[in-house]
């Protein structure tokens, strides 16, 4: 008698560890599918375009000044001075915005180009990037935010 009570016993317990299994996995297989569905509802969003979101800012965004016809200046030649750099992207390859003169799109940079003629972008660091003069080897630190000491861009004599 004992047995059987125990046999019937270990049966139930067997069962419902069956059934509770069972179970689990079907509801494993449905919260996966609703994850896919959730990612899949999601993809325009991950895939944000952040230079549209630092454009739209109105900081970087160039005023509208209707030109004077009856003053014309003389144009002053670019220095580096005049790209503001706004934002650097540690994603491999290191790279820089920089808002140009005359263009309403950030220009994106990495180590080696250039957006005025003999300067090349020598290194990307934290806050800041160093240009590389290409005939004297002459070098200039321009920073993100400027330093409390000094003004936007720094020169270096060439090392």
């Amino acid at each position: 008698m004992n047995n059987r009570i125990a046999f019937m016993a270990g049966f139930i317990l067997f069962s419902c560890s069956m059934l509770a299994w069972v179970g689990n996995l079907q509801q494993v297989a449905l919260n996966t599918r609703a994850d896919l569905s959730i990612l899949e509802s999601e993809k325009g969003r991950l895939h944000y375009q952040w230079k549209d979101a630092v454009t739209g800012i109105s900081q970087f965004s160039p005023p509208i000044v209707e030109p004077d016809s009856t003053s014309k200046v003389a144009e002053m030649p670019l220095t580096l001075a005049d790209g503001k750099l706004i934002a650097l992207v540690a994603d491999t390859p290191q790279s820089a915005m920089f808002k140009l003169p005359g263009q309403n799109m950030p220009v994106t940079l990495t180590v080696g180009e250039h957006w005025l003629p003999d300067w090349s972008l020598a290194e990307i660091g934290r806050d800041y990037v160093v240009w590389q003069q290409q005939n004297t080897g002459e070098l200039q630190t321009q920073y993100l935010f400027e330093p409390s000491n000094s003004g936007k861009i720094e020169s270096e004599p060439g090392k």
